[in-house]
């Protein structure tokens, strides 16, 4: 699973940095006065959701953007934020990336964050049938 996980997320990542530098103001919009949503979340997000979607069709999505509060299925609940630092990426500074959390049974079991300039992912993951 975190391969799997591991290799969308780059691709993810890649749609980022794309965009990066080259983000117009139309492509810019406002969830409230001061929190922003681009173009580039939008997409990221809409990807992410396809891809999980059918490499994990029993595990449900719940993505920052414009989505409507999600239940974890049986099978879990991935958590996104398609783009985290999107004031710092529409300022062109390199301080954002991807970011996904695997939960079940209300306890994450695995995160991947991905800073796409750097290349480089943050990867954990627990024992998905850990008992304490």
């Amino acid at each position: 699973m975190l391969d799997c996980i591991l290799s969308t997320v780059k691709q993810a990542g890649e749609i980022c940095l794309k965009s990066f530098q080259k983000i117009e103001a139309a492509e810019i919009h406002y969830k409230s006065t001061v929190d922003m949503v681009t173009d580039v979340d939008l997409s990221v997000q809409r990807f992410l959701k396809e891809r999980f979607t059918e490499k994990f069709p029993e595990i449900t999505f719940l993505g920052e953007e414009g989505e409507e509060p999600v239940e974890e299925g049986p099978q879990g609940l991935f958590i996104v934020d398609p783009l985290d630092g999107t004031t710092s990426y529409v300022q062109g500074l390199p301080f954002y990336c991807v970011s996904v959390a695997y939960r079940i049974r209300g306890k994450t079991q695995l995160g991947v964050v991905y800073a796409s300039n750097s290349r480089r992912p943050l990867c954990g993951e627990l024992p998905l049938f850990f008992r304490p």
